[in-house]
């Protein structure tokens, strides 16, 4: 219990610093949470070093316009390819050219046409994010696997043929999707190899364990296709573009990706991909190897 005497001392400490310091009033900080959020300096989000960054975009045309005497491919390099690469992918209805800078006014004419909902500016480097229009900003990691989805919708029954220089093969699929693996290799020079494998999604989804990292995950996905014997591989630099169709012959692998992927045979589908940027860059490890 505190006794009279100890309480009388407590008042005079307390009169007395009061006296020395004086009243003052609560003054309000001048300051807000915006103003010092706005003054942090936080680094800017770091891409990995193996990082690819490809726009993706979808054309569509008048199937009388993608065929043999069209005005677009003329302005395409499609020697960029192997001559077996190209008979390869030819056989199974596939056309794949190389666009070095500028995309050429016979296609940009195709792309301002009433058909497409394709956006300019996105092929530019400024791409505004549209899944509707089916333009996309996608980021790989080196030698991981990605997916470019052909088909909006999951077709009821879909007949694929598929040929080599000696043999042709037809294999039918139920609640199938096309889709292209893609995986990306930076060079040490700046370009990067893509890869594009033609999928075929099918069928239910069902739970299996896939190994990955050294680890088992659990992954629910539908049963896969995939056609290795079709492999199309390019080496482009920033800057440059690819464009992937049916060609003219209507078949195959091609028809099925670029021409009725969405009930609309009247319609082909041009497939455009534009590389942004790499990371990778060996010009001061010059003794690494490219990520291959």
């Amino acid at each position: 219990m505190i006794s009279p005497r100890c309480t009388t001392n407590i008042l005079v400490i307390l009169a007395v610093s009061i006296g020395l310091t004086g009243c003052r009033s609560i003054v309000t900080p001048q300051w807000s949470l915006e103003d010092e959020v706005t003054k942090t300096t936080l680094s800017a989000p770091q891409l990995a070093r193996d990082a690819v960054i490809l726009e993706v975009a979808f054309i569509r045309v008048a199937a009388n316009i993608n065929s043999s005497d069209s005005t677009f491919w003329p302005d395409i390099d499609e020697m960029h390819l192997s001559v077996d690469d190209r008979k390869r992918i030819s056989q199974n209805g596939i056309r794949c050219g190389l666009i070095a800078g500028a995309l050429p006014d016979s296609l940009n004419e195709l792309i301002n046409g009433d058909a497409n909902t394709v956006d300019l500016e996105a092929l530019t480097g400024s791409l505004n994010l549209n899944l509707e229009n089916r333009n996309q900003r996608l980021q790989f990691r080196a030698g991981q696997a990605g997916q470019i989805v052909m088909s909006k919708s999951v077709k009821e029954n879909l007949t694929v043929i598929t040929s080599d220089s000696q043999y042709a093969t037809a294999e039918r699929f139920n609640q199938a999707q096309c889709q292209f693996q893609i995986k990306t290799y930076p060079q040490g020079d700046g370009r990067v190899r893509i890869e594009l494998i033609p999928q075929i999604h099918h069928g239910d989804p069902r739970a299996e364990f896939i190994g990955q990292d050294g680890a088992w995950l659990l992954k629910t996905q539908r049963a896969i296709k995939q056609y290795d014997a079709v492999p199309i591989e390019a080496l482009i630099s920033p800057g440059e573009s690819l464009l992937l169709s049916a060609n003219s012959d209507n078949k195959g692998l091609g028809r099925q990706f670029f021409v009725i992927n969405d009930d609309d045979e009247k319609t082909n589908h041009l497939l455009l991909m534009r590389l942004v940027h790499t990371q990778y860059d060996d010009l001061f490890a010059p003794n690494e190897t490219p990520l291959e």
